[in-house]
C-alpha cells in the first residue's frame, strides 16, 4: 500500500511538471507571437514614414524646379527690362530711393548683395545710369552706398559696369572716386575684362585715367594677356604699348 501511495505521488508529480511544461511553452509561444506581431507593426510603420518621407522629398524637389524656373523667368524678364530702360532714361537731378522703391529694387537683385544695395551691380551692368546715381545717394546701414561696395566675387560697380562695356556708367562711379584699380576675388582689375572681352576703347580710357595695366591677377596675366589660360585678351593694346 505505501508503495503504491509513493507510485501515485510520483506520477502526480509528473503530471504537474509536464502541465507546468506545457504552460509555459504555451506561454513562451504566445509572448513570441506577440513579438512578432509588434515587429510587422514597426515595419508597417517604418514603411509608411518612408513613404512620406518620399512623398515629402518629392514635393520638396518640385517646388524648388518651380522656383528655380519663377526666379529664372524673373530674372530674363528684369535683364530684359532693364535693358529697355537704358535707353529711356530721362535727364533729370538724381534723387535717392524713397522707402517703396528700396523695398522694390532691393527684391530685383540677384544675389544677397545685389539686394542689399538696392541692384546697383544689375544695373551697373546693363547700363542704368541714373538708377546708379540715386543708388549711390541712398542710405544703407545709416550710410550712403559706397561706390566701391562689393558683391560675391569681390566686384566692385566699376568693375562691373567695365566687365559689360558701360562707359557711362563707368564714368559716374570714377567721377564718385571709385577705385579704378579694385581687383575682385580673382585678382582681375577692371582693364582685365576690357581687353579680354573686346572693349579696347573703355580700357584706354580707363588707362588715360590712372588704372595701372601692369597689374596682374592671381594666375600672373596682365589685362594684355587675358583672364586665363582659355580667355585670353582681345582688345587691341594702347597705342603706346605697343612694340
Amino acid at each position: 500500500m505505501e508503495e503504491e501511495k509513493r507510485q501515485r505521488e510520483h506520477e502526480s508529480a509528473l503530471d504537474n511538471l509536464r502541465r507546468m511544461k506545457l504552460e509555459k511553452e504555451k506561454r513562451d509561444l504566445e509572448h513570441l507571437q506577440e513579438l512578432e506581431k509588434l515587429q510587422k507593426e514597426k515595419e508597417r510603420l517604418d514603411k509608411r514614414e518612408a513613404e512620406q518621407m518620399a512623398a515629402k522629398e518629392k514635393l520638396k524637389n518640385e517646388m524648388s524646379k518651380k522656383n528655380k524656373v519663377d526666379d529664372d523667368a524673373q530674372s530674363v524678364m528684369s535683364d530684359a527690362t532693364m535693358d529697355t530702360m537704358a535707353s529711356e532714361e530721362p535727364d533729370r537731378a538724381a534723387e535717392e530711393l524713397n522707402e517703396a522703391e528700396k523695398q522694390q529694387w532691393a527684391k530685383e537683385g540677384k544675389s544677397e548683395l545685389d539686394k542689399k544695395y538696392f541692384g546697383i551691380f544689375s544695373r551697373a551692368r546693363h547700363g542704368r545710369y541714373h538708377d546708379c546715381e540715386r543708388i549711390l545717394l541712398t542710405e544703407v546701414d545709416g550710410k550712403k552706398v559706397p561706390v566701391d561696395v562689393r558683391d560675391e566675387n569681390g566686384n566692385t560697380p566699376l568693375i562691373v559696369a567695365s566687365q559689360n562695356n558701360r562707359k557711362r556708367v563707368a564714368k559716374l562711379f570714377l567721377r564718385n572716386k571709385a577705385d579704378i584699380n579694385a581687383i575682385n576675388v580673382h585678382g582681375n582689375t577692371c582693364l582685365h575684362y576690357c581687353f579680354t572681352y573686346g572693349y579696347g576703347e573703355l580700357g584706354d580710357y580707363l588707362i588715360s585715367k590712372g588704372a595701372n595695366d601692369a597689374l596682374k591677377n592671381k594666375n600672373g596675366l596682365t589685362c594684355y594677356d587675358g583672364l586665363d589660360q582659355t580667355r585670353q585678351a582681345s582688345a587691341v593694346r594702347p597705342r603706346s604699348k605697343m612694340k
